[in-house]
């Protein structure tokens, strides 16, 4: 569930920053014809990671060189988590979490090769070409699409209703817009019914004043010969 009671010791979240936001991030506008599924998934799956835990697994995106956005309840009451990409494994510190909000932010003391640009939710339209890229039951770098079939609010927070599969493991995976930029942390499902899957907003973890609006979204591969232009 999302908003689910922390088991977490009072003295462990007592070590990190209870907001679940970041700053420094800057929001982006789609700027430019939808991609394929495909070219979304080429431009984006290099930021996204498998997370393990000590009770389970989950996924994490990266944001920017240093800085990854996951759930809450898929990092637990662990302060240290491990990152893995394509056998490739680091340790990442939960530096910030807000439980009630399924919100937590991943620092690693490396540079990372890639990251996503974040788009503000209201500029995400019902009705849009959406693309989830997850572990689902720890499938690393598994796609899936659909559209965003609603904007909700709970309890303050900004959540997006998705048709594209969300499945255990996808927990904080990314739902990106057909441009490969983030606009969700994939969090929780709905059992009864079909494709209701849901994402916190991207921009729910930007602090106030902590972000500034472009109007394109730049390659953010961080080694130039890496990068690659969508066809």
């Amino acid at each position: 569930p999302l908003f689910s009671p922390s088991s977490a010791p009072a003295a462990e979240a007592g070590k990190r920053d209870p907001d679940g936001k970041i700053e420094g991030i800057k929001l982006e506008s789609k700027d430019g014809p939808d991609l394929r599924a495909e070219e979304v998934f080429e431009k984006v799956s290099g930021a996204v990671y498998v997370v393990k835990v000590r009770k389970g697994q989950g996924s994490a995106v990266a944001v920017s060189e240093d800085t990854l956005l996951t759930n809450c309840h898929v990092v637990g009451d662990q302060n240290e988590v491990r990152l893995i990409r394509e056998k490739e494994e680091m340790r990442a510190q939960v530096v910030s979490g807000k439980t009630e909000a399924d919100r937590c932010v991943l620092k690693v003391d490396r540079k990372l090769p890639h990251w996503v640009g974040v788009r503000p939710y209201d500029d995400v339209k019902i009705g849009e070409r959406a693309v989830t890229v997850g572990a689902p039951f720890g499938l690393e770098l598994t796609a899936a699409d659909g559209i965003i079939s609603s904007k909700r609010t709970m309890r303050g927070n900004k959540l997006l209703q998705t048709s594209a599969p969300v499945s255990p493991g996808s927990s904080g995976g990314g739902l990106f817009d057909a441009r490969g930029n983030l606009i969700g942390i994939t969090t929780f499902i709905m059992t009864v019914g079909q494709n209701l899957n849901f994402a916190v907003a991207a921009d729910e973890f930007m602090k106030e004043g902590g972000s500034a609006q472009v109007t394109s979204a730049p390659d953010r591969t961080a080694d130039p010969a890496k990068r690659r232009t969508a066809r």
